[in-house]
């Protein structure tokens, strides 16, 4: 994944993908380059930031989920969320990932089942990072 750094001068923010820091890293002239003694072609490279040079955007996205008595406590998700991926939050106060903790998710529902009881008046947030 890419990443940007702060140039220390000028102040200006520059984005540099993966391959970028491979080709420092490595031997651009030869195409590779060596991690944990092996060999490897940097040309190779597949990643999230495509090798292209181009750095994908990260986007926090926030929702606010509604309890009601009659849905219970599923949430619908309009997209298919990660659970371990996503920050869940009631009244301010962060809970735990997984079946055996306070929330977990399957496709698009996010499922509560934590220790007590989600009233009409909680806010419920989700906040997740998408990439652009």
């Amino acid at each position: 994944m890419g990443f940007t750094l702060r140039h220390l001068r000028t102040g200006e923010a520059k984005a540099f993908s993966t391959k970028e820091v491979l080709e420092i890293l490595g031997d651009p002239v030869n195409d590779e380059i060596i991690v944990h003694n092996e060999v490897y072609r940097i040309s190779s490279y597949v990643g999230s930031d495509g090798g292209d040079g181009t750095v994908p955007t990260l986007k926090w996205n926030q929702v606010q989920l509604t309890y009601s008595p009659k849905t219970g406590n599923n949430f619908p998700f309009a997209l298919s969320i990660d659970g371990k991926a996503l920050f869940f939050s009631i009244n301010g106060v962060l809970y735990q990932y997984g079946t055996d903790k306070d929330f977990h998710t399957d496709g698009t529902k996010l499922y509560w089942h934590g220790s007590f009881n989600l009233e009409t008046t909680d806010v419920i947030l989700v906040k997740y990072l998408q990439i652009i």
